[in-house]
């Protein structure tokens, strides 16, 4: 069984277009790659549906069809010879999908429904779709571009209400609990498990826009509650690069020769936002120090613990590591003042759309060496680190290592 996923964000989808096609996951996400299918003339490719789920499969009738399709156990098609196939998954449990198939020993190729599309979608755009008649590419970008149009439009009307909300929601709070972390370091598990207990809950990777708006956000945090509260992430630095350079890949716009390659270094051409996440020394001093005042390397952490509370004039901090977060429910619960406090875990990329890419991309990973030694003797990880844990962490990735 070969996993197509990172082949096709690298280098199209012309492979797959001509495959009959069996889609997993009688679901909306079913549905959606149905449609599809229909709108790319290319509907007739799929030959059968298939799922395990027993409530959608007793819902089917007696014919046992859904949207049209014969639908057949996974087992049964993995038994049966056929010719020229591609199995699609269509469902948000793809990882548990994958290894299903890897189970009963699955001989067909395998993608991600939304691998697939992004990858059609990169192709049409960037003029690499001659698989599809030329009626069908025009109609395709035309229809496309209405939507990318007014889509443009609503989020450009957002971005002008943002900072009319964000000093709203602070000046309405009589509480403030900052969720302020480095991409990939624990925000949005926090944020999720912290709004079931207080709905002053504000969570960001960067204060603000520009230097002007975080200098007047912080002076009005600071001016406008006698108690702040922040929790801030630490997180293994290539593990935090490499998920955070994987946050875009749901995006279609870096896909094809856009695509992020298998090296980690310093310089990320195809993703400039990236550059802002990469330092977290730089971070801490941007967004902690400049805002709030607190440099938070004079501090002492206690690496056996995996946290630190920071406490200056009316402000908290609560850094924590990510690789400890999950027992720490006690100290979170105790600095936010709220009792019973439970960490809900969430954004985990072994459950997204690209998870099957993001096993490939792992298999292959190269790092810069050079980068590498430097972010070894960075200040963050001689501080959040042990030296145990920086020799063992060499040891991981030195294999990686190019």
């Amino acid at each position: 069984m070969r996993v197509l996923d990172w082949d096709i964000m690298k280098n199209g989808a012309v492979e797959l277009i001509k495959k009959r096609i069996v889609i997993y996951g009688i679901s909306s996400s079913g549905e959606r790659i149905i449609e599809y299918l229909k709108f790319l003339n290319i509907r007739e490719n799929i030959i059968y549906a298939c799922d395990t789920d027993e409530r959608k499969l007793d819902n089917l009738g007696e014919e046992g069809k859904w949207k049209g399709l014969n639908v057949i156990s996974p087992m049964k098609i993995c038994r049966t010879s056929l010719k020229n196939i591609i199995i699609i998954i269509a469902s948000s449990y793809v990882t548990d999908i994958y290894n299903y198939l890897l189970e009963i020993e699955c001989p067909y190729d395998v993608v991600g429904s939304k691998s697939y599309m992004h990858s059609i979608h990169y192709d049409i755009m960037n003029g690499r779709a001659q698989y599809f008649p030329k009626e069908i590419i025009e109609r395709y970008k035309n229809i496309y571009e209405i939507w990318a149009q007014s889509n443009k439009q609503y989020f450009n009307t957002l971005k002008e209400n943002a900072r009319y909300k964000v000093m709203q929601f602070l000046l309405t709070k009589e509480t403030c609990i900052l969720v302020h972390s480095i991409q990939k370091t624990g925000n949005k598990t926090l944020e999720k498990s912290l709004n079931n207990y207080s709905n002053a809950v504000w969570s960001r990777h960067l204060l603000g826009i520009g230097e002007e708006e975080k200098k007047l956000l912080s002076k009005i945090i600071k001016n406008t509650y006698s108690n702040i509260k922040i929790l801030s992430g630490i997180r293994y630095p290539i593990e935090r690069i490499i998920a955070t350079k994987w946050q875009y890949m749901d995006k279609t716009w870096v896909y094809g020769d856009k695509c992020i390659s298998n090296k980690i270094n310093k310089i990320i051409t195809s993703m400039p936002d990236i550059r802002e996440y990469l330092n977290h020394d730089k971070w801490f001093k941007e967004q902690i120090e400049e805002s709030f005042g607190i440099d938070v390397f004079k501090y002492k952490f206690n690496i056996n613990k995996g946290y630190t509370i920071i406490n200056k004039d009316n402000i908290s901090i609560f850094l924590y590591r990510l690789d400890y977060l999950n027992k720490l429910e006690n100290e979170i619960s105790n600095f936010i003042g709220y009792k019973d406090f439970k960490i809900i875990s969430n954004n985990q990329a072994k459950k997204k759309a690209y998870a099957l890419a993001y096993r490939e991309f792992l298999k292959k990973v190269e790092i810069d060496l050079e980068f590498f030694e430097e972010i070894i003797s960075s200040k963050e990880m001689q501080h959040f680190f042990s030296k145990s844990e920086r020799e063992n962490y060499y040891k991981k990735w030195k294999p990686y290592l190019k």
